[in-house]
C-alpha cells in the first residue's frame, strides 16, 4: 500500500483496508477517487446502484493512495525504468502496468482517504483543489464484492467547462473516446433542446436564481445541468433502473459534482458555498435526465 502525504485517512482506515482487500483480493485498489474524474461519475452511477465498487476509468490510476497485490507491485520498479521518462506520470505509468499485468483498478464508493492540502505535492495545483467524490469517516455497511462497470460515463470537463460524455472504444490508448454534449445526447436517443428548456424551467422556478446567477454564470449552469441530465439518462439505461437517488449516499456523490467541476474557477474560500448553490441543481437535473431515461425503456423495463 502507498499513501501520499497530503492525506487525511478515515477514523477506521486501517480495519476498512484490511475489508476492501479481504473482498476484492487480486485488483489494484484506489483509495482515492477524485470528485472531478471521469472516476468520479462512475462511482456517483455506482452508488446509484447500490454497488460498493467501481471500476476505475480514467486515463491514469489514481494514486493517492492505493493497495496492489503484492506479487504485482514487485514488477513495477522494473516496468518503470524500462518504459518510463521524467516527463510520464507516476500515475500514467502505473495504469500502463497494471493494465499490461492484466490487473482492473478498482474504487471503493465510501472512501477513506480525504485530500488534504490544496497545493499538489506532485506539480498539478493547475487542476485546482481536488476533493474525495464521498469521503465517509467511517463505514457503517458490509463490503460486498460486486464492481460496477459503467458503458457509458458523463463526465463535466473542468478544464474547458462544457459537458461531455465518454463511451467506450476499442482503438483508444485507454479504451475511452470522448463525445461533446451535442453528439452524446445524439448517441443515446435524447433531445438536448429538451433537456436546456428543462434547465429554464427550473431555472425560473428557482426561489435562489438571483443568488446563483451572481455566483456561477448561465452558461457554466446549463453545462452542469447536461452533466447532471446525462448522469440521469445513464442511470435510466439500467436495469434494473436504480431506486435510490434520493439516499443519503448517493446524495452526497452528486453533491460533490459541481465543486468538483468547478474548482478551477471558483476561490477556494467559496466553493462551500457553491457547493450548496449547485447541489439543488445537480438533483433536478439528474431527476430529470433518469425520467427521459426510462422514457425509452419499454413498461416491463421500468
Amino acid at each position: 500500500m502507498v499513501l501520499q502525504d497530503d492525506v487525511a485517512t478515515a477514523g477506521d482506515f486501517e480495519e476498512r483496508v484490511l475489508k476492501l482487500v479481504a473482498a476484492r483480493p487480486k485488483d489494484a485498489i484506489s483509495l482515492f477517487v477524485e470528485w472531478g474524474s471521469r472516476t468520479a461519475t462512475a462511482a456517483r452511477l455506482a452508488a446509484a446502484t447500490d454497488a460498493d465498487w467501481t471500476a476505475v476509468v480514467d486515463d491514469y490510476v489514481p494514486t493517492v493512495g492505493l493497495v496492489v497485490p503484492a506479487d504485482v507491485a514487485r514488477g513495477l520498479d522494473e516496468f518503470a525504468a524500462s518504459r518510463s521518462t521524467t516527463d510520464v506520470p507516476d500515475d500514467v505509468v502505473l495504469f500502463e502496468y497494471l493494465r499490461s499485468a492484466g490487473i482492473e483498478t478498482i474504487a471503493p464508493v465510501d472512501g477513506p482517504l480525504q485530500h488534504d492540502s490544496e497545493d499538489s505535492l506532485v506539480g498539478n495545483s493547475i487542476m485546482g483543489i481536488r476533493r474525495a467524490v464521498r469521503f465517509t469517516d467511517r463505514l457503517d455497511r458490509p463490503v460486498g464484492g460486486f464492481v460496477f462497470r459503467p458503458t457509458v460515463v458523463p463526465y463535466y470537463d473542468w478544464w474547458d467547462q462544457q459537458a461531455a460524455l465518454f463511451v467506450p472504444d476499442s482503438a483508444s490508448a485507454d479504451g475511452w473516446r470522448r463525445l461533446r454534449s451535442e453528439p452524446a445526447f445524439a448517441l443515446l436517443e435524447i433531445s438536448r433542446d429538451v433537456a436546456d428548456r428543462t434547465f429554464e424551467d427550473w431555472s425560473r422556478a428557482l426561489v435562489d436564481r438571483d443568488e446563483l446567477s451572481d455566483t456561477v454564470s448561465a452558461i457554466i449552469q446549463r453545462e452542469l445541468w447536461r452533466t447532471a441530465y446525462l448522469i440521469g439518462v445513464a442511470l435510466g439505461g439500467l436495469s434494473p433502473v436504480p431506486r435510490a437517488l434520493e439516499s443519503v449516499r448517493v446524495g452526497e456523490a452528486l453533491r460533490t459534482l459541481g465543486p468538483g467541476g468547478l474548482r478551477r474557477i471558483v476561490p477556494v474560500h467559496r466553493l462551500d458555498a457553491v457547493t450548496s448553490l449547485l447541489q439543488p441543481l445537480v438533483a433536478a437535473g439528474t431527476h430529470a435526465g433518469l425520467e427521459a431515461g426510462m422514457a425509452r425503456l419499454e413498461p416491463a423495463q421500468r
